[in-house]
């Protein structure tokens, strides 16, 4: 399995993707994992490592991207400012980006959401 790290742009800003698949070069289905409200964390690593173990090609998104680099609110304040419309525009470039990849079956993209990314789950 190969863990790594990208950006992506979304409303002139870098948003970190933690991305985590099997190895190998067929097309897998591919799951957007929705990170709970205390960001991209160790746990949600390994909740995405976990989804690419069982044969998908897995992406979180950093949904508090526009907070900054620096910021050293807890993750309930974030979640607080996190607007829905930003939310739906972040889960859709990540949804872009796995449909772009080569390793990604477009036509088979799901998601999966825990704590908070349960309601963006739901609502995407």
């Amino acid at each position: 399995m190969q863990t790594f790290r990208e950006q992506i742009g979304v409303d002139g800003s870098a948003m970190n993707l933690f991305i985590a698949r099997p190895d190998g070069e067929q097309r897998l289905p591919a799951v957007v994992v929705i990170q709970h409200q205390y960001g991209v964390d160790q746990f949600m690593e390994e909740m995405t490592a976990r989804t690419a173990g069982e044969g998908y090609f897995a992406v979180t998104p950093d949904l508090y991207h526009r907070d900054g680099p620096d910021c050293k609110d807890d993750g309930p304040t974030r979640r607080g400012r996190a607007r829905d419309v930003n939310i739906i525009k972040d889960v859709g470039a990540a949804v872009d980006y796995l449909k772009a990849s080569r390793f990604v079956d477009g036509s088979r993209v799901g998601i999966l959401g825990f704590c908070m990314g349960g309601r963006v789950a739901y609502l995407m």
